[in-house]
């Protein structure tokens, strides 16, 4: 290439090569790893680094081992066949590190060329010291068998200054720990700025850091392309600026008096309009960014900025809020995609697809593992060799599929249980009114009950699912109330409406393997350690919640009087001992008829069985019993209000009441004069004749045997053979 193509070239806005670059060492990812077979195979060089001073390392001098602020790596770990018995070898000098003697003491060690002297054998294992840990090693004499705590090990005697020696002392000596570093990064650092140089992103605490206005904040919230999130590097690794790519200008702090040690300079925040000049150290593969402008001033992330923290800890005990991880685009794409491939794993296992609700739809599941599903997508966006581009589009068209594929969402028209999880426990959305038991449903307009949690599904636990055009209404089946929002200590609680006024609207949405209903900026949350629903203002794991279908068992309650009043949605059975029966008009008489077959769907009727229980009927999936011949009871999923008088059963089924507005959901009413109703009022639902066994009126008796034609309230009469208080 001749000098004119060449000067053209580096003309070019970022052709130019880094000015310098800068070693960032990390932890070698295990002993047996960077140990070769050879002095002579290379690529797995290393640093030792002393773990008590950080940005010290053993350091090959003219005679023997030392201590200098040189991270290259410098020496060879070589196995010798004997399990934990390793030769040391120089690459700087080309000679292997010998000992003279085992005992303590300093300068203890030396170089030779015999790799079979058997003083270059030393013996390294994990730091079995107070300073123990995966990355930490003792270096023992070859000669010693069995160490201890007290067994002298490497040691830098003179501590960390270039003075300093290797010599032996006590293993659990905090200077006789030892970490085995690789190169982790090399870090361009350019001349001048320029926004086609290579950019880094800056990781402090798990999260990205950013410009904020004319601050700098970190979050979770990279968008691949938003120059908020580039910097640059400029200068050299001993002197340099970090440079935004928003602005394209260097960031700082205001300067203060931080110009010694005790002089306060924690808090400062960076700035656009400001300019701080910087140097690096690195250790553990993390980048600790010290101000060049006074002492101990570390660039360090503390919520809600990016600020100073004027302390040597931050350096000395490696504080989590000053490791920066400087990452490129393609090595932050790798790590994104590796983060997802491995909640992918977890998340979308096998036995988590099927048709029921809590599982993904059967279909998605090629979609995650198929050739061109998700989990390949990811290894593409991992991969060293493809095209930047190539790798953006596969992690971008895994997270869409992602973002569209959600749990399989109820039907409209299920009978759910609504539940929240904690730590394996299960607690079930119940509802109950608050109103006076005495009463019917005549005092319909109030809230009713707040929604608790049991651990039992019971009746009171079924609710019904709703959807239409995207929008969710609930319906507790037990009280026939719509959920809705209501205050209470002045806070919004969940509750069941005591009316036929419309509740919460809801958005069912599934986040993180669960469901949420989301309305009015509210969550409906709660957790299998509490006793009660309430809302929340954000999701959360308490706002993230278990449905299931009822499936062929739906529970309900028989009242106090040994009557329930009861609509389905769904065709079913009554279990032994509970009778369902219809109400129609003969000879101008409301009267009950014992159903004898399948309970149609959209059927209302009253169920007698034992008082205040629960009773179990059985769901015939997909019925086609026709429906009931000439019932005049009626019902539905929604709360009705009528325009004139119906009747109905009290809430504790002892008797119909008489009811003029609002009618529950769920519950059997009808309209009838109150001559066609008179004998059910008087006689109780119990002491009525079924159509089925009487074609005519059974005659009324007073206590004298005297034929009566009209009863009255409290008088005691005989009919049948019974008596019974007329009402």
């Amino acid at each position: 290439m001749n000098k004119k193509l060449l000067a053209l070239l580096f003309a070019v806005p970022g052709f130019g090569l880094a000015q310098t670059t800068y070693k960032v060492m990390g932890f070698a990812p295990s002993l047996d790893q960077v140990a070769v077979e050879s002095k002579d195979v290379t690529g797995h060089d290393v640093a030792l680094a002393i773990t008590r001073n950080g940005g010290w390392y053993a350091d090959a001098k003219a005679q023997e081992v030392g201590v200098a602020q040189d991270n290259t790596p410098q020496f060879r770990i070589v196995k010798t066949g004997t399990a934990g018995i390793y030769k040391l070898y120089s690459v700087k000098n080309n000679k292997f590190v010998a000992y003279t003697a085992a005992g303590s003491g300093p300068n203890k060690t030396k170089f030779v060329e015999d790799e079979n002297d058997p003083q270059t054998n030393w013996k390294i294992v994990q730091n079995i010291g107070a300073n123990g840990a995966a990355n930490n090693f003792d270096i023992f004499p070859g000669s010693v068998s069995s160490p201890n705590g007290g067994t002298p090990a490497w040691n830098a005697f003179g501590g960390a200054s270039a003075n300093a020696r290797i010599g032996f002392w006590r293993a659990d000596d905090g200077g006789s720990c030892w970490s085995i570093e690789v190169v982790a990064q090399e870090l361009k650092f350019f001349s001048s700025y320029d926004a086609n140089n290579e950019s880094y992103f800056m990781t402090i605490r798990g999260r990205y850091v950013h410009k904020d206005g004319n601050n700098f904040a970190a979050d979770n919230k990279l968008e691949f392309g938003d120059d908020n999130y580039r910097f640059q590097l400029v200068g050299t690794s001993d002197n340099f600026r970090i440079y935004n790519a928003a602005t394209g200008q260097p960031i700082g702090t205001q300067v203060g008096a931080g110009l010694k040690q005790g002089d306060n300079e924690d808090d400062n925040r960076y700035r656009v309009d400001k300019e701080s000049y910087f140097s690096a150290q690195s250790y553990g593969g993390r980048v600790y960014v010290k101000e060049k402008r006074g002492e101990n001033i570390y660039l360090n992330f503390r919520e809600p900025y990016l600020s100073t923290w004027h302390h040597p800890a931050a350096w000395t005990s490696h504080d989590e809020g000053s490791q920066i991880l400087f990452t490129t685009e393609d090595g932050i794409l790798a790590e994104a995609a590796k983060k997802l491939e491995n909640e992918v794993k977890t998340q979308y296992s096998e036995d988590k697809f099927g048709d029921g609700l809590g599982l993904y739809p059967k279909q998605a599941y090629e979609g995650i593992n198929g050739e061109n599903g998700v989990l390949n997508l990811l290894k593409i966006a991992q991969d060293p060799s493809a095209k930047i581009q190539d790798k953006k589009d596969a992690f971008q068209y895994a997270k869409y599929f992602l973002e569209l594929l959600s749990l399989n969402r109820p039907k409209n028209g299920d009978l759910l249980y609504i539940a929240a999880t904690r730590d394996n426990k299960v607690k079930y959305f119940t509802s109950t009114l608050h109103a006076d038991a005495d009463k019917g449903f005549e005092t319909y307009g109030s809230l009713g009950g707040h929604l608790t949690t049991k651990a039992q599904k019971g009746s009171d636990a079924v609710f019904y699912y709703k959807e239409e055009g995207g929008k969710v209404t609930l319906v507790s089946v037990a009280t026939g109330g719509q959920v809705a929002w209501a205050q209470r200590d002045a806070l919004n609680y969940p509750t069941v409406l005591q009316s036929a006024e419309k509740g919460a609207e809801f958005k069912l949405t599934a986040r993180d393997g669960a469901y949420a209903f989301e309305s009015e900026n509210r969550f409906l949350a709660s957790d299998a350690n509490l006793d009660y629903v309430l809302a929340y203002s954000q999701f959360s794991r308490f706002a993230g919640l278990r449905l299931e279908r009822v499936g062929t068992t739906l529970p309900v309650h028989i009242g106090d009087g040994g009557t329930a009043s009861f609509w389905s949605p769904v065709e079913y059975t009554v279990p032994e001992g509970v009778t369902a029966y219809s109400v129609k008009i003969v000879n101008n008489k409301a009267r009950l008829t014992k159903i004898t077959t399948n309970v149609p769907k959209n059927t209302a009727v009253f169920l007698f069985g034992t008082p205040s229980s629960d009773v179990n009927l059985t769901v015939v999936p997909n019925g086609q019993t026709p429906a009931l011949q000439d019932n005049i009871l009626q019902g539905g999923a929604t709360a009705t209000t009528l325009d004139g008088i119906a009747f109905m059963l009290k809430k504790n089924g002892t008797g119909l009441v008489k009811v003029n507005g609002a009618v529950p959901a769920f519950k059997a009413y009808f309209t009838a004069s109150e001559s066609q109703v008179r004998e059910l009022l008087d006689r109780g639902l119990t002491g009525v004749v079924s159509v089925a066994t009487e074609a005519e009126d059974a005659p009324i008796y007073d206590l004298s045997g005297r034929r009566v034609q009209q009863t009255t309230k409290g008088g005691v009469y005989v009919t049948n053979g019974k008596k019974f208080i007329a009402k």
